[in-house]
């Protein structure tokens, strides 16, 4: 049986790379994605980056039979020399898996999920969360998540990784609004996250212009 799982991931470049050579390895990942998706092994691929962030988001088609294959290293090993390694538990990876946090809705069944249309753009934007307010957002998030009442574009997600919060959205936002429980009812859990005053939360990027979340590049995006 086959079945679809989304999954974020976080990389921090090294300093002072190679910018061309870079975005050749991007270009030749991109057919990697392009492949894997003409393989039924992925169903949509992204890769955003900001400064020396990257953040990147893939929908794996997985096979029940066989071993799950998520390690981004795996499916594009000519970004690796650019990018830093994280330490772990007992080993050190160049990508971190962040915990998805928030979602309208859940790939529940790989047909129902495909787009009808390919969206405009798919994109990636990222916040930052004061210490100190980390647990609150998370914790009043899931409950939103878990209610499943509030409703929105069914491809955003939420994931974070330490302080940092990325989503990963498409455009535009208002082709498929649903939720979870597919009922036309008041979510109570977004009035007390609006209660906590969610501005208090986020570190705000200059160049954000005020909001709580900034769209970062598009090294490339395919589905």
């Amino acid at each position: 049986m086959k079945r679809l799982i989304r999954c974020q991931y976080r990389a921090t470049m090294k300093p002072e790379i190679n910018e061309i050579a870079f975005s050749q390895a991007a270009d030749k990942s991109k057919e990697e994605a392009r492949y894997a998706i003409k393989n039924d092994k992925v169903l949509t691929c992204g890769l955003f980056r900001y400064k020396r962030m990257i953040f990147l988001y893939m929908e794996f088609i997985i096979d029940d039979k066989q071993p799950i294959i998520d390690d981004p290293s795996i499916w594009f090993p000519q970004l690796t020399e650019f990018l830093c390694k994280w330490p772990e538990m007992d080993k050190e990876n160049e990508w971190v898996e962040m915990v998805p946090v928030f979602w309208f809705d859940l790939p529940v069944n790989i047909e129902l999920w495909k787009r009808k249309q390919n969206p405009d753009k798919r994109c990636g934007r990222i916040a930052v969360l004061y210490p100190d307010k980390l647990l609150s957002y998370i914790c009043h998030h899931q409950a939103i998540a878990q209610e499943g009442l509030l409703k929105g574009d069914r491809y955003q997600s939420i994931a974070v990784h330490e302080n940092i919060l990325f989503s990963y959205f498409e455009t535009p936002r208002d082709r498929e609004v649903v939720n979870i429980k597919r009922v036309d009812e008041k979510s109570y859990k977004i009035d007390k996250w609006e209660k906590t005053d969610p501005f208090s939360h986020f570190y705000h990027f200059p160049e954000a212009n005020g909001e709580n979340f900034m769209i970062i590049s598009t090294i490339f995006d395919i589905g």
